[in-house]
């Protein structure tokens, strides 16, 4: 997907931002079923996703901000992709800056992509 200069940029301050709010703790998960189920799948932990997540650099981004269209007044979220044991992992979340310091990450998901989560659900071996 092509990003102009100015996303780059702010998808950049976005991962500095979460990253400072996962050092800081001041983080919040979605504990969807597929969220859920791709932490167990794999063994991982809160701590393995926070990790993942503050891995992230620029290359991951896939798109953002977007609006959430479910709350007008929410953070704008972001999409990356992490590669891990060879599947995409689909990761959005948002970075509210708010009144707090630091800013808090909201992390709406983090799961299997669906395109690697029909072959998970197939029996493929990962």
């Amino acid at each position: 997907m092509p990003i102009s200069k100015g996303d780059k940029a702010a998808a950049k301050r976005v991962l500095q931002g979460a990253r400072t709010a996962i050092e800081n703790r001041n983080y919040g998960f979605a504990r969807a079923r597929k969220n859920i189920r791709t932490l167990e799948y794999f063994g991982w932990i809160d701590r393995d996703m926070l990790e993942i997540i503050s891995s992230l650099s620029y290359s991951d981004y896939y798109q953002g901000p977007l609006h959430d269209r479910n709350i007008a007044s929410s953070p704008d979220l972001w999409v990356f992709f992490a590669n891990r044991a060879s599947v995409r992992i689909y990761i959005k979340f948002s970075l509210d800056y708010g009144v707090e310091d630091p800013p808090r990450i909201f992390i709406q998901s983090f799961h299997v992509s669906d395109e690697d989560m029909a072959r998970l659900e197939e029996g493929e071996a990962f």
